[in-house]
């Protein structure tokens, strides 16, 4: 979805709206908040650091940690949008899923790895 989110900067703002209001409603149906985004544009980053290395500057590392925080800013607009009932649909998957998370020690350099993994 990343993936799919980044190929639209630039090219259909429309769209790109349409499915940043999704992603935040889908995230707030598992029960996802606000305050879980920067872990993700973390663990995102920290892989990226991994996977690149010295390919991966810290200008470049500044401007994808930007572009996030962007996304991130209109899904949580969506979310904030939702009923509070509409919003606890999915919370056991996600609370699970965190749960795991808060298990792994270095999390913020697997966590990307375990996301896309699924």
């Amino acid at each position: 979805m990343i993936d799919s989110t980044i190929n639209m900067l630039g090219k259909d703002n429309g769209t790109l709206a349409e499915t940043l209001v999704a992603l935040g409603k889908k995230h707030s149906t598992y029960g996802v908040k606000p305050e879980y985004f920067p872990f993700m544009t973390e663990s995102i980053v920290s892989m990226m650091k991994t996977k690149l290395g010295s390919d991966f500057s810290p200008k470049e590392e500044d401007a994808w940690v930007e572009v996030f925080n962007v996304l991130i800013e209109d899904i949580i607009s969506a979310q904030n949008a939702l009923s509070i009932e509409e919003a606890a649909k999915n919370k056991a998957t996600v609370a699970a899923t965190w749960g795991q998370f808060s298990k792994i020690h270095n999390y913020e350099e697997v966590g990307g790895a375990v996301l896309f993994s699924q």
